[in-house]
């Protein structure tokens, strides 16, 4: 189930993949085992699904709010940052230019960052493209 949430830290709308109801045991609030206080809004507090954020309803098993998921590499795939394909430069221009983007032709100057890093996460997606050769050769 996919729900709409604002979250009050950023105080931003957002899309976050409301998990199950879980069958571990609800924690409370104070000391565990008059050691360490019990942070309940930790991830994993309520369950391996929990992302932690906000009150807890114990009825519905969802948080009022809960903290946005980083992406995970699926298994298999192996995590790369933009710096990671930038230094691959050669490649992406090439595979560019199989696309039909020359960037020669000044097309760099009149589209935005986000319009190019979409293009270069789809090339290193792409099995089939230089960059995704460069990036995962001895991966």
């Amino acid at each position: 189930m996919v729900r709409a949430f604002r979250s009050r830290r950023a105080g931003a709308l957002g899309i976050s993949r409301c998990a199950g109801k879980s069958d571990s045991p609800i924690p409370e609030a104070g000391t565990d085992g008059g050691e360490a206080p019990v942070d309940l809004s930790a991830p994993g507090t309520y369950g391996p699904d929990d992302p932690g954020g906000g009150p807890y309803d114990p009825v519905t098993g969802v948080r009022e709010w809960w903290n946005d998921e980083p992406d995970r590499p699926k298994p298999g795939q192996v995590a790369r940052t933009i710096v990671d394909c930038l230094n691959h430069w050669s490649d992406i221009e090439l595979d560019l230019q199989d696309n039909g983007i020359d960037l020669e032709s000044g097309v760099l100057h009149t589209r935005s960052w986000r319009w190019l890093r979409l293009r270069i996460t789809a090339l290193a997606a792409d099995p089939t493209t230089r960059l995704h050769k460069a990036l995962t050769k001895g991966a």
